[in-house]
Formats: C-alpha cells, structure tokens, sequence
C-alpha cells in the first residue's frame, strides 16, 4: 500500500519498528495474498465477498499481525467510500480488526471524512475520551450527536459531556421557548451505568438535579442530610420520598417541607406525596397545607387525621372549593369533626346548590340534626325532602305535613300524596277549595284517591270545569259508584258536551257501573257509537244486553264488542256480535273467549256464516295452520277454532308431517310438539318416538327461554358493500394460495423445514386478521339481512287482495292481530315473556328493526324468518315484489341464524351472490349502505376466473372505493406474494435436500 498521503497518527500512538529482517515469512506471505484478496473484492465492490472474508475470524488473525494502524485506517477508509457505513455491518468487522479504535477514529477525523458519517459511526467505537469529543465537536459533529453516544465514552470523561450538554441547552434568547429539562437528555442520563458521584456532582444545581434521586440506592455512601436538603431545594420527587421511607436516620419534615418549598416541586407526583407522608407519620401543617391546596389531600387525609395541626375547618373547606367530589365524601367522616364544624358544613350544605348531596349523605349525619335539616328544607325542596323523609330519624312526618301546610306549600304536598297514606286527601281537597287554590286541586286532580262525590259538585262550575274532570280518572279518584253519577250530572247539566268533543269519549273511558239510561241517550243520539261498542264493559253488568241489542239494531253499528268474554250477554247476542267480526285472527281470538257460552244453534250459525264468507274461511285456514306452528302461547284459540270448526281442518296430514319435518329440522321444537298436538286434536297420527324426541327438546327449549340473552349490538355504521365484498375476496384468495396451519407447523416440527419464524408469524396474524374481518362482516351481513327480509314484506298490501284492510307501515310490530290476516309483522318480543324487563319500542322510530334486531332473542328472529320465508312462498306476488328469489334470501338469511352445516365464510359467499328481482339485496338501505351492484358484480365475475397477482393489485385499486383500504389490501397482497415466494423456496430446497441423500443412499 502506499501511505504517502496517509494521515498522521496522534503522538500516543506507539508505530511498530520497522527495522529488522527484511526477508518475508510465510505468514507475511499469507497477509500479502489476502489483503490482495480483500482489496480486489473491495475495487470489484464485491460486498458478499468482502463480508465473507472479514467473518472468517483465521484471516482476521493474518491481517492484524500483518497490517499497521495506518493499513488498517486506510482499509477502513475504502470500505466506507465503497459500501456505506450502514452496509451489512462492514464497519463493524474492521474494528475488530484494531484495539486503538479512538486513534482510528481520529485519523478518519483528519482524513476530512463527513461529519454525518463520523457521526453515524460513534455507536460502534468504546472507550471514548473527551479530547475526541472536542475534535469531533470542531469536525462539526453537534453535541446531541455525542450525547446519543454517550456510553461509548470512558466513564471518567461522562461528567464533562453531560456538562457540555447541558450548557449548549441553556439558550442566552429571551425569546427562546423550549427550556430544560428535557426528556430525551434526562432519559439518558437515567441510563448512564455506573451512576458516578461525579456525575451527581455536574448534575446539582442543574435543571437534571431531579436525575440523581432515582440514583439515590447507588450514591448511598456519598448521602448525607446536607445532600438531601440540597436536593430537595430542587423539587420533592417521588423517589426521594421513596428513599426517605427506607431511610428513618434522616430528619423527614425538614427535608420534605424544604422540597415542597420549591417551586420546582412536580405537582403530577403530589397525589402519590399524599399516600407516601402519611406512611412517613409527617404532622407539618405547612406540607398538609400544601398538598391540599395543590390537589393532593385526598380523603385518606381525613381518615388517618395525621395532620392535627392544621385546623379540621381549613382542611374540609379547602378540599370542599378546590372539587365536587368530596361533595358526598367528606359526609363518611363526619362524625369525626368538631360540633362546630359540623354545623358550618352544614349550612355550607343547605342550599340550593348542594343540597342533595346532604340527602343524600343524611345517613352519615348525626340524628341530632335531622330535625333542624328537615325543618331547612321545608324552604329549599319539599318534595326532595319528603322522597328522603324515612330516612331522618326522630322527624315526625305529620309535623312536617303541617308546617308545609302552613305555608300553603300544596303543590309540593301533591307531588308525593302516596309518601302520606294517612293523609286526609279530602280534608286537603276541602282546604285548596277554601284558600281559593281549586284550579291546583283541578289540574292535580289525578293525584287523589278516594275523594267525596261532594267535592266534584263543588268543581263542576262551568262547562269548561266539566270538560277537565272528565280527562281525569273519576272511577279511581271518586270510587265507580260516584263517576256514574258525576257523568248523570255531567249529562243532565251540560247536554250539549256529550254531542261534541272528547268529553264523553273521556266519561266512557273514565267512568265505571254507567246507568244504562246515559248508554242509550248516546245511541238515540248517535253519538260516539264506536267508542260505546268498545266502553260497554264500564256499564252495569245488569245493563249489558239490553244496551248490547240497541247497538245492534243500530245502522251505524258495524263491528263487534270489545271484552266480548267479560260482557254479560245471552248467546243469541254473542253469537251476532261475532259474525260482524271481518278480521279472522280477532274472531278465533273471541271465539276461545266465548265458546263455552254459545248454544248449539248459535254455534252452527256462526258456523255457516263463515263457510259462506271466503275470505273469511281462508283467513282462518291460514291463521289456523300458521297458528299451530308458531303462535303457542295462543293454543287455546286453535282448540276452539277446532272445536267450532273442525268439519273442515286447517291442513292435510301430509301437510302437517312435511311441516313437522320442518319444524324438527331447524331446532323449532316448542313450535312442532303444538303441531303434533293439533294433529291428533283432528285425528291425525304422529310416531311416539318422534313425538318424545320433540317434546323432550321442547322442555329444554323453554327453559332456554327463562334465561334473557345479552343485548345484542346492531352495527350502525354506514358500510360500503362494494369495499366489503372485495375486502373479502381478497383474504380468501390469500387463503386458499397459503398453506394450512397445520401443514405450516408440520414443515417445521416434524420435516425439518427451516420456514424463517417471522413467515410463519406473518401467516398466523394474517388469518387472525382476516377471521375478524369476516366475523364482523358475517354479523353484518344478518342484521342486515333482517332488515331487507322485513322492508320487502311492506309490500305484502300492494301485491295481495285483501279487500279494504288498511295497514299502517309506521306500526309494523305486534302479531297478526293489528292487520290483515297474510300480513308476517315483526312480533311483540314476548318470548321470554317470564323474564322481567323485557323492552318495550317505540313503535314509530324510524330504525323499529334496529330495535328488534337488538332485543329479540335468536328464537325471536329465526321464528320471524320462518314466517317471512313462508309468506314469500305464497302465489299473489308481482315479478317486481317478494316471490321465489325473497324466498330464497330469507332461508338464506334464515341459515345465519341458527346452527347451519354450512361454514361461515361460504354463508358470506353465498350472501354476496343472492339477487332479489331488481338486482342484488343491498339497496334497502340506501342510508346507511353503499352499494354499485355493477361494480360488485364484476369483481365476483374477476375473482371466479384465475388471475396474476399484478392483476388482483390492479382490479383492487380500480374497485375499491376506499383508498385507505385498497392500499391497505394492496400491501397485503404483495406481503402474502413475499411470503408465498420465501414458503416455496424453502420447500424446493427441502425437496432437493431429501433428493441429493436420496441418490446419495442409491
């Protein structure tokens, strides 16, 4: 090599002699031909090749015999300006090649390398010395450049680095924001090993002072009191207190309330102070005052009471302005105050700010001061005070009653009448009229029980007073007797409000044993017919037929009675009430109700009336068949529509067993043992074996109902279908080119196949990945299915001939009951109708299916989806609405629901494939869903046919919407394309392995 231009070296630098035999060894020899080796591997930039080389630990041995530091610096030279400083750790062998690595650093500085390079490789010297530092800092490497490299310095010389930093950070700019500490420097201070005295020594006074109290343990043989007061000048710090704990020797209250002094105190770590000085047993007030006022004295100050020398007052006030929470938890130790200051937090309490927090806390309180607070609150909240009276002790209620009586508080005494069952509510009603209060006692005239018929003739003034006592419930507030005779006055004084206005629809509803002298003025009126058809309950029972037959000889009567099973009425009477009954499910369900009262003759009369009406008769067959399946807890109607009507039953035994079959089939036990028993009810056989095995399943079916489910959640989120189907047929392409887990684990456990561990991480994330993914996705797909099955039978009206029967699409829940009989309506929840709680819905919501997707149980939904598939299967549909292809999605649907042999991911599949009459299923919600069915349907047409992984990468970048997620599943493609490519490798040199041994053994 020619050195001529060789840096110098520094004067430590010892240079070998060169004077001696001249004549070369074979080890010279070797050296020779192996630095030409390396160095025409470096000209060739032959990178492997020189890795290689510098591994073999044998030629490094040669080399370093042979070359000198000036060689060696020179070789490190070429290497850097050939391969990089980062290149397949090059650099990190020629250092091993040296012990003098400073002085080669230091001839790379005077080689006027760049200083980002130098700065890149400080990681990779040790035993660093300061002088090298301040040449670095002059080569232009910055002092955090350093800093990062801190632990490669020699331990003596940390102390002066740490000094340098810490002044380039200590700006002389007045505008100069960022001030120390920083976290970065003090991290790596906290990292130095061994933490020196030396470096506690540059670290005092500094704004790292805090630095050394994590050190503390280490420094213990250089810790004095003197230190610790001059360390917590600086701040009190958590691991100071720590060390003071396990150090009794030292004076405590000095050293803390010299370090709360400070204004460098960190106030994140003053909650954990609060804990910590009562375990140290402190009693300084001025550190209570402290924690206190900065957030600190929580309520295990009150309870240990260890600060007695600040006053109780100062401290609970303080706590009680400085946060709400003590509100109700300074009331647990109240009892452990001074009388004095109990009635100071009192009236701190006793108003109308904080109040309910004392009511809440009354409990707590000394029984004491019941009296006197209840007597406050008279003034505050009455009603609040009387919801809580129970809980005061040594309060009479009726003094109580009596003083807000004498304030003629009355409104807040009627809030809570039923708080008071031995008041005398008419003495109170008798009051309000004497102290001119009658238009409260009106407007809260709902609230009373058991008032004097007297004191409704003393309201009843005017029309208008007549008109607000009927909306009230007189048969509850004045006993049933007392409404008949309020609703004959109302009557006999203001005649012309039984003609108008909802003044006697108010009096039917309201008003119980009505003569039947006020019925029939109604019906000679013929006024309100409909409503007294479905009021006749509240009349007399005596009255019954005779206002009955009026009804019915009226032209304007035109349906039949309401509570027809409570009504005293003859046969003959029930019998024409039923046959103006036009709804099938209403007439089945007042036929089990009177069936035992109708007379023979009566019976066969209703009998022909309904075999003459067709749609009459067919709405029964098919209530009476769907009935039997599905509506069990009405089983008593379909054995009176049997009885009533069994010449001609609902369905053919073949009908019965191939619904039997059904039934059993999609686990629906409960339903099919009602099935098996209207069977034999018309004489058909069903097998005892089979009739055990269901009625069995059925037992354990019903105790599954007694158990409530969990609520479910009902994504709300709008969702792109069009993203989601490709989402999901990218992670099943992925699947099925990736070999399972199990042969994965295989090729690795029992073959031997070395399969690099990050693949098969990246394969098992993959599919954990995907399988939640296609959960949430599968979840969605149901509800949503719900949905779409529930929106295509609105159009149930439109398609079919049902007459005049009016249905209104905003109330679509309840059975078949509230609308015609082929309507399948969304049922009543009422499954689990043993479990308490069970929600009630608002009818009119604009999402009701939501609300049934969300509390219905899975037997609910299947039962509802049964229903729709079979109303789906009927004729009557238009090519535009319901029919085969609805048929379809709902037993599709219908197989999310229940335990189907079908796998999920081919449910989803085949979801994505169903179409309804216009196009695919995702356009019934067009709020919440997205959907292009062109789109869609070109991506299931790409994904069926085999593709290049470029054109899955291309055909997802034009398809998905979303472009977050198209490059999300774009770098998932080319990840799995890396991966399959590292597993087939592995495999074909596996393969080539076992052949080699194979011709070997041959």
């Amino acid at each position: 090599m020619n050195f001529d231009n060789s840096p110098r070296l520094p004067e430590d630098v010892m240079i070998p002699s060169s004077s001696g035999d001249r004549s070369k060894t074979i080890i010279e020899r070797q050296g020779d031909l192996l630095e030409r080796s390396l160095l025409d591997s470096i000209a060739q930039k032959d990178e492997e090749a020189v890795v290689t080389f510098l591994e073999n630990s044998g030629k490094i041995k040669i080399l370093k015999e042979k070359l000198s530091i000036y060689e060696l610096s020179e070789l490190l030279g070429r290497l850097i300006d050939t391969f990089g400083i980062g290149s397949n750790s090059v650099i990190e062998y020629i250092f091993k090649l040296s012990p003098h690595q400073e002085s080669v650093a230091l001839l790379l500085l005077d080689a006027d390398y760049p200083a980002t390079t130098l700065g890149r490789l400080l990681d990779k010297f040790e035993n660093l010395s300061m002088a090298f530092a301040d040449r670095c800092l002059k080569q232009g490497i910055g002092i955090d450049t350093l800093f990062d490299s801190i632990k490669n310095f020699r331990v003596e010389d940390q102390p002066e680095l740490i000094k340098k930093v810490i002044e380039s950070e200590m700006s002389d700019d007045p505008d100069e924001v960022a001030t120390p500490p920083f976290y970065s420097t003090s991290s790596r201070i906290d990292s130095l090993m061994p933490f020196t005295p030396e470096i506690a020594e540059t670290l005092l006074d500094t704004p790292y002072q805090y630095c050394i109290t994590k050190h503390l343990e280490e420094l213990k043989d250089h810790v004095d009191e003197d230190f610790l007061l001059h360390l917590a000048k600086g701040g009190c710090s958590e691991h100071l207190l720590v060390y003071l704990i396990h150090h009794p020797e030292f004076d405590h209250d000095l050293i803390i309330r010299t370090g709360l002094a400070s204004k460098c105190t960190h106030i994140n770590d003053i909650h954990f102070l609060a804990y910590r000085l009562t375990e140290l047993q402190v009693s300084s007030p001025e550190i209570a005052s402290f924690l206190i006022r900065f957030g600190a004295g929580d309520a295990v100050l009150l309870q240990r009471k260890k600060f007695s020398a600040l006053s109780e007052h100062d401290l609970i006030f303080t706590l009680l302005e400085r946060d709400t929470y003590y509100y109700k938890k300074i009331f647990q130790f109240f009892s452990q105050f001074s009388e004095a200051t109990k009635k100071e937090i009192l009236a701190y309490y006793l108003c109308p700010k904080h109040y309910q927090h004392l009511l809440e806390s009354i409990k707590f309180i000394d029984a004491s001061f019941h009296p006197m607070i209840a007597e406050a609150m008279i003034g505050i909240d009455t009603p609040s005070l009387i919801s809580h009276i129970e809980q005061f002790i040594g309060v009479n209620k009726k003094d109580i009653l009596e003083k807000i009586l004498a304030g003629k508080n009355y409104s807040s005494i009627i809030d809570v009448l039923d708080l008071f069952p031995s008041l005398d509510q008419n003495a109170l009603a008798h009051r309000l009229i004497d102290d001119g209060k009658d238009k409260i006692l009106v407007d809260q005239l709902g609230k009373f029980r058991g008032l004097e018929l007297a004191i409704a003739t003393q309201l009843l003034t005017s029309s208008e007073r007549a008109t607000l006592l009927a909306e009230k419930p007189l048969a509850q507030i004045f006993g049933s007797e007392a409404s008949a005779i309020i609703a004959e006055y109302i009557r006999d004084k203001y005649p012309s409000l039984l003609r108008y206005g909802d003044t006697t629809p108010s009096l039917l509803r309201h008003c119980h044993e009505l003569p039947a002298a006020f019925g029939l003025f109604l019906i000679e009126k013929n006024s309100y017919i409909a409503i007294l058809r479905d009021s006749l309950i509240n009349f007399r029972r005596e009255d019954h037929e005779a206002i009955a037959q009026a009804l019915l000889e009226t032209n304007g009567s035109s349906s039949p009675f309401s509570h027809l099973d409570q009504l005293e009425l003859g046969s003959e009477t029930t019998a024409q009430s039923l046959k103006q009954e036009t709804n099938p499910f209403t007439l089945l369900h007042k036929v089990a109700g009177v069936i035992d009262r109708l007379a023979e003759a009566d019976k066969q009369a209703l009998h022909d009336h309904i075999a003459e009406n067709t749609m009459l008769r067919e709405g029964i067959d098919f209530i009476v068949l769907n009935q039997a399946i599905m509506d069990f807890r009405q089983f008593d109607r379909l054995h009176a529509s049997l009885e009533l009507f069994g010449n001609f039953p609902p369905f053919s035994e073949q009908e019965g067993e191939k619904m039997l079959e059904e039934l059993s089939q999609l686990g629906f036990s409960y339903q099919a043992s009602h099935l098996i028993a209207c069977m034999e009810l018309v004489g058909y056989s069903v097998p005892q074996e089979k009739k055990k095995q269901i009625e069995m399943r059925a037992v354990e079916e019903k105790q599954r109902r007694k158990e409530r489910e969990p609520q479910r959640t009902v994504p709300s989120q709008p969702v792109n279908a069009n993203d989601q189907l490709i989402l999901f047929y990218v992670n099943t392409y992925i699947e099925a080119h990736t070999p399972p887990q199990q042969m994965i684990d295989k090729m690795y456990t029992e073959l031997g196949i070395d399969l690099p561990f990050r693949i098969r991480v990246e394969v098992s994330d993959d599919r954990h990945t995907a399988n939640r993914e296609h959960q949430k996705l599968f979840e969605w797909l149901r509800c949503y299915c719900v949905y779409a099955v529930a929106s295509e039978l609105k159009h149930q009206h439109d398609v079919l001939n049902l007459g005049q029967q009016s249905f209104d699409h905003k109330r679509p829940f309840g059975s078949i009951q509230t609308g015609p009989y082929r309507y399948v309506l969304l049922p009543r929840i009422a499954l689990a109708q043993d479990v308490e709680d069970r929600p009630s819905f608002n009818q009119d919501d604009e999402h009701y299916i939501d609300h049934f997707l969300t509390f219905a149980t899975e037997e609910e939904i299947k039962e509802y989806l049964f229903r729709a598939r079979q109303r789906f299967a009927d004729e009557g549909w238009s090519h535009f609405y319901g029919g085969e292809a609805w048929e379809q999605i709902a037993r599709s649907t219908l197989r999310t629901w229940q335990q189907s042999d079908w796998p999920r991911d081919v449910l989803i599949d085949h979801i994505f494939d169903l179409e309804h009459n216009t196009g695919m299923i995702f356009d019934k919600r067009p709020d919440r869903v997205q959907a292009k069915n062109n789109s869609m349907k070109a991506f299931q047409d790409f994904k069926a046919r085999e593709h290049s992984l470029e054109e899955w990468i291309e055909q997802v970048k034009d398809s998905t919407e979303s472009t977050k997620l198209a490059d999300r599943l774009v770098e998932r493609l080319r990840s799995f394309h890396r991966r399959e490519q590292k597993i087939n490798e592995t495999q074909k040199r596996y393969v080539d392995f076992l052949s080699t041994i194979g011709s070997k053994k041959t």
